[in-house]
C-alpha cells in the first residue's frame, strides 16, 4: 500500500482535521501515532528517508544535545496533544502549523518507533529504520470554510450527531435539509465519505418562507449559490446527492425507515418547521435521528414546533452547543 493517502480538505478548523483524519484513517489509527506538520515540496525528500530532516549536506545536531543528530529528531504530537492544544492558545502543535503552510503534508508515525526527548520532540529509536516510521503522508488541501450561521462546536456536535447515526444498525444515509453554501454540510461530508454513508443535501436555493426571505433573495441575485455549493462538495471530496426540490417534496423521495439522521436548517417558521417535521420522521429508521439548527429565542416558530413535535411524540428534546437540537426516534 501506498504511503501517500488520499487529500484530506483542511477548513481552518483543527478540531475537525483530526476526526476526519482519525475517521480516514480509523483501521490504522488503532496504534498510538505521532502528527508531524510538513510541506509538500519535501515529499521526495519523505518518501525516500522517512522523515524531511533527512538528505541534507553537512552533519548537524540536535540543539539540546550535540550528542544527537538532527536528522533523528522530530517535532511531533499525539492525537491528543493536539486535541488538548486547540483549547490553549500558547500551546504549539502540529495542527496549529498549518496555518503558515500554502501546502501542508500531514505525516503519521508509528509512536513507538520513536522516543520522546521533550515534550514535542521525539528520536527514532532506529536511525536506518525511520522510513518503516512513517505510516502515511496525508496531502492536505487548504479550503474555505462557506459563510454562514454555524459555528465550530456547533459543526463538532453536529459531526459527532451524525457518527452515533451511523452506528449500530446503520443504513448509512444521512440527510441535511437546507444547505446554502454548505457551511455545516462541511462538518460532516469527510465522516460520511470515510463511513461510505449516502449524503442526501436538500435545498430549493430559491428563497425561503420565513423573514430572512429577503436577505436570501438580495444574495440570489447577484451569486449563483447552489452552484458555489456544488463546488464546495467538489473540493471536499464527497460525492453527494444534490436535490434541490421543497423539503417536504425531497422527503416523499425516501422509503419509510430508510434514513439514519436528518438534519433541518431550512425555513424557520413554524409552519414550515412544523411540515419538515412531519414530513420526515416516517422517513427515520426506529433509533434515528431528527436535529436541526437554531432552536433559541430569536426563532421562536423554531421552538414551537420542535416543542410541539417532540410532545407528540413523548422524546425529550436534546440540546448541544449553541442552537443545536435533536431528538431520537
Amino acid at each position: 500500500m501506498s504511503l501517500v493517502r488520499a487529500a484530506l480538505p483542511y477548513l481552518g478548523d483543527n478540531l475537525l482535521l483530526l476526526a476526519d483524519l482519525c475517521s480516514a484513517l480509523e483501521s490504522d489509527m488503532r496504534g498510538r501515532v505521532l502528527l508531524r506538520a510538513s510541506e509538500s515540496n519535501k515529499l521526495e525528500r519523505i518518501l525516500a528517508h522517512g522523515t524531511d530532516r533527512g538528505g541534507y549536506p553537512g552533519d548537524r545536531r540536535w540543539r539540546h544535545d550535540p550528542s544527537v543528530a538532527h536528522e533523528d529528531v522530530i517535532f511531533a504530537t499525539t492525537p491528543a496533544h493536539n486535541q488538548a492544544a486547540e483549547a490553549d492558545p500558547a500551546r504549539s502543535s502540529s495542527l496549529k502549523k498549518f496555518a503558515g503552510i500554502d501546502e501542508p503534508l500531514l505525516l503519521i508515525y508509528e509512536a513507538d518507533a520513536l522516543e520522546q526527548l521533550r515534550p514535542t520532540e521525539f528520536r527514532f529509536r532506529h536511525a536506518y529504520a525511520k522510513l518503516a516510521a512513517l505510516r502515511a503522508v496525508v496531502p492536505v488541501t487548504k479550503l474555505a470554510l462557506p459563510d454562514g450561521w454555524f459555528r465550530a462546536a456547533e459543526g463538532m456536535a453536529y459531526r459527532d450527531l451524525v457518527e452515533r447515526a451511523l452506528t449500530g444498525p446503520s443504513r448509512g444515509q444521512i440527510v441535511e435539509v437546507g444547505c446554502w453554501l454548505g457551511r455545516s454540510t462541511s462538518y460532516i461530508a469527510g465522516l460520511c465519505r470515510a463511513r461510505k454513508a449516502r449524503l442526501s443535501c436538500v435545498d430549493t436555493w430559491s428563497g425561503s418562507s420565513d423573514r430572512f426571505d429577503l436577505g436570501y433573495r438580495e444574495r440570489l441575485a447577484t451569486r449563483d449559490i447552489e452552484a458555489e455549493f456544488r463546488q464546495h462538495l467538489t473540493a471536499l471530496g464527497v460525492d453527494a446527492e444534490c436535490i434541490r426540490r421543497p423539503s417536504v417534496a425531497a422527503a416523499a423521495r425516501f422509503e419509510p425507515g430508510a434514513v439514519d439522521l436528518v438534519f433541518l436548517d431550512a425555513s424557520h417558521d413554524r409552519a414550515a418547521v412544523s411540515a419538515d417535521i412531519h414530513a420526515w420522521l416516517p422517513c427515520l429508521r426506529s433509533g434515528g435521528i431528527l436535529a436541526g439548527h437554531d432552536f433559541a429565542e430569536d426563532h421562536p416558530g423554531v421552538v414551537a414546533a420542535v416543542e410541539q413535535a417532540a410532545a407528540t411524540l413523548e422524546c425529550p428534546i436534546q440540546r448541544g452547543p449553541g442552537s443545536l437540537w435533536w431528538v431520537q426516534a
